[in-house]
Parts: structure tokens; sequence; C-alpha cells
């Protein structure tokens, strides 16, 4: 592809962005396969690798989601051929109404335009190989595995709390389905640097002790 060809493709990407807080940091989410498809109320599915929810960059101001895309046309086949199969296993829909080119499209018009002033996110490649990377080096399956917590037991929920900060150094936010103990996502805080930092909120579990899904 000419040089010129390129360019196009990425102002075609970006047509439409308008105005956007600062960025203070992102945040990673990864969500387990059965804590994802019951939430989306897809089908019961075998798979246990967790696998992302999403990169989300956050306001430097109040550590919120922000909008960036008014007018945001759908990713370019070329952009994603020759990560297609990565992206399948990392970054699947567990959405009975979302194919996986559905999810990532949304996923990069919600918040990937909003990465385009960070060097490792400035491009739809980068945005979704900076996410693939960050999973691998911050596995939540791996590092929950290590910490001797596994689907399916009732742990203490501070314990758990406590000890993924011992692991990774940083407070992580916890997901919960409405009982307020079935935990189906964890996301892990960083800033624009990928560097781990405390996440603000520790999430919606309520309940005293939390189950893995």
């Amino acid at each position: 592809m000419e040089k010129s060809d390129q360019n196009s493709l990425e102002e075609t990407m970006t047509y439409g962005l308008k105005e956007s807080a600062p960025i203070g940091g992102f945040i990673l989410a990864q969500s387990s396969p059965a804590g994802a498809s019951a939430y989306l109320n897809g089908p019961t599915t075998k798979k246990t690798k967790w696998t992302l929810h999403g990169l989300w960059p956050q306001s430097a101001k109040d550590w919120t989601g922000v909008e960036c895309c008014a007018a945001y046309k759908p990713i370019i086949e070329s952009h994603l051929s020759a990560l297609e199969k990565d992206l399948s296993e990392f970054w699947p829909s567990y959405d009975p109404n979302k194919t996986n080119r559905d999810f990532w499209n949304y996923e990069y018009e919600k918040h990937g335009t909003c990465a385009l002033n960070i060097e490792a996110t400035n491009t739809v490649k980068k945005y979704f190989e900076t996410s693939m990377d960050l999973l691998v080096e911050n596995n939540m399956e791996h590092i929950l595995y290590d910490c001797n917590f596994h689907p399916g037991v009732k742990y203490d929920s501070q314990l758990v709390r406590d000890t993924i900060r011992k692991e990774i150094g940083v407070n992580v936010h916890f997901r919960c389905a409405q009982d307020g103990e079935s935990l189906y996502e964890v996301r892990i805080c960083f800033d624009t640097l990928f560097r781990r930092i405390d996440c603000p909120k520790p999430g919606n579990c309520f309940r005293e002790n939390i189950q893995i899904m």
C-alpha cells in the first residue's frame, strides 16, 4: 500500500473526532467467559480463558470515560486482517447479537478513537495490538490461578483484593453480577505510559464473599 493511501485510510478512521477531555490513563477490562456470557444473556460456554472486554481511556479530570467520536465510520477490513486470528482468541464477543467484528468496531468507535493522542494507541492497529499486549502481561486468569483462586469457589472479598494487590502491586476494580458476589470482570488501571496504577474505585461487589464465575 502506498503511503498516501495509508494516510487516506487513517483520515477516514479519524473523521468526525470532536474535542475531548485530556486522557489521564486507561482501564483494561478482562472478563471470564462464563461471566461475560451470563451477563449478556448469551449461551452457556465451556471456555475458561479470560478475555478482553476493552481498553478504555479515562479523563484526567475525574477518571470517567471520555467521548470522542461524533461521526465514526466502521473499521476498514485491511486494518484487522493481520490481527483477526489473535483478536478472535483474546477479544471475542459473547453477545449473541454482536459478531466479533461488530464488537471490535463498537469498542474502537467508543474507546479507541479517544486514544489517538497516545503514541501506543494512535492508530487502529496499535490500539488493538497494545490492548492484547496488556492482556498477555496482565492476564487475570493467570493471576487468579497463581494466587490459588478458582472459579466456582467462594472467597473472602477483601482477601482476594489484598492478594491480587500483593501479586501485581495495585488495587483493581471488581465487577459483579446483580447479586453482588458473582465476579465476572476485573479491571486494571494504567497511566498514559501504561504503568499500573491504583484504580480509584473498588467496583460493585458488595458482598463479604465473592465467587469467581
